[in-house]
């Protein structure tokens, strides 16, 4: 559990796009831009993803009902899986193949939504 709320938080402050490698080097290919989370820090998608990991963490540490923290942590990692997705999904130049691609931030984030879903999914159950 631990494990996958600190992916998601690392996930938050890490960097989800970078510039394509395959890329780099063709003229005129990579826009100078700045897309957000392109840059380390806390930024508008990383406290969307925080929100949720530090309710889970109090429901777990203050928390006595099983079933709102299993649920509680459902919420969370349908939250820090749907987030990062949904960047991809929206940021016509970042994508698999595309200007810009994912990296270590966006899958510690998609990672730690999986474990946090399953977590809670098993828990519910």
């Amino acid at each position: 559990m631990l494990l996958a709320l600190a992916g998601v938080a690392a996930g938050a402050y890490l960097p989800w796009v970078r510039p394509n490698p395959d890329r780099v080097g063709e003229t005129d290919a990579i826009p100078d831009i700045l897309l957000p989370k392109m840059n380390a820090g806390i930024e508008e998608y990383s406290i969307l993803l925080l929100l949720p990991a530090v309710a889970v963490l109090v429901l777990l540490v203050r928390g006595r009902d099983d079933r709102l923290q299993s649920l509680g942590i459902l919420c969370s990692g349908i939250v820090a899986l749907s987030l990062p997705l949904y960047y991809l999904s929206t940021t016509s130049l970042a994508g698999f193949g595309s200007t810009f691609v994912p990296t270590y931030g966006w899958y510690l984030s998609v990672a730690g939504g999986v474990l946090l879903t399953i977590l809670g999914l098993i828990r519910l159950s």
